[in-house]
């Protein structure tokens, strides 16, 4: 695992690693245990982390291949979607891009 982000919001928990996938973590509380939700994040290198967005409704994840993938959940198909945003900047700045992402002024919501 090489990321790893809490929403207050919605109580949900988002993991990503390096073997290009993520999985969104929801509490059952009638089994008292997480029940993960496999994301496919369509990426071609290593996932190296995730961040949620304020209002708990869609996440970011980085990867060594200069995307950012942010997933939304789509309820019809109980599953997330990632929409791909190329990034073309270096590596080491990504992480500055999931804060600011954290804060929703990177990418508005579509």
């Amino acid at each position: 695992m090489s990321g790893l982000d809490w929403s207050h919001v919605t109580n949900k928990i988002v993991s990503c690693s390096h073997d290009r996938n993520a999985f969104v973590w929801t509490f059952d509380s009638d089994n008292n245990k997480w029940v993960p939700a496999l994301v496919i994040l369509r990426i071609e290198r290593a996932a190296l982390d995730c961040k949620w967005s304020l209002d708990g409704m869609r996440f970011a994840c980085t990867s060594g291949a200069k995307c950012v993938p942010v997933c939304t959940y789509e309820e019809t198909n109980d599953w997330c979607v990632s929409l791909q945003h190329k990034v073309y900047i270096h590596l080491r700045y990504i992480k500055l891009l999931l804060f600011y992402f954290m804060l929703n002024t990177i990418i508005s919501n579509k």
